[in-house]
């Protein structure tokens, strides 16, 4: 069996690891480790652990779109709201 250390592991943004049959406890030691202010986003279902490296482009992206896309319905329910008068 090898053993890592998860300094010795990259990810790269937008990248997932997926690690397999993760007890509880090793699962608490890697938040632990990881500590609480980190970039990557950590799930896990029944032993089946996810680290995702956030992709800060992306997630810009996304804002943008939705900030578009609400000016765009808040001027539209403005403009309707002055065209019943």
């Amino acid at each position: 069996m090898v053993t890592l250390q998860l300094r010795q592991i990259r990810v790269m943004p937008g990248q997932r690891v997926i690690l397999e049959d993760i007890i509880w406890q090793e699962f608490e030691a890697i938040l632990d480790e990881l500590g609480e202010h980190r970039n990557s986003r950590i799930a896990d279902n029944q032993g089946i652990l996810e680290i995702a490296e956030e992709n800060p482009s992306c997630e810009n992206l996304i804002i943008q779109g939705l900030s578009k896309s609400y000016s765009h319905f808040y001027n539209q329910a403005i403009s309707l709201a002055f065209s019943d008068n």
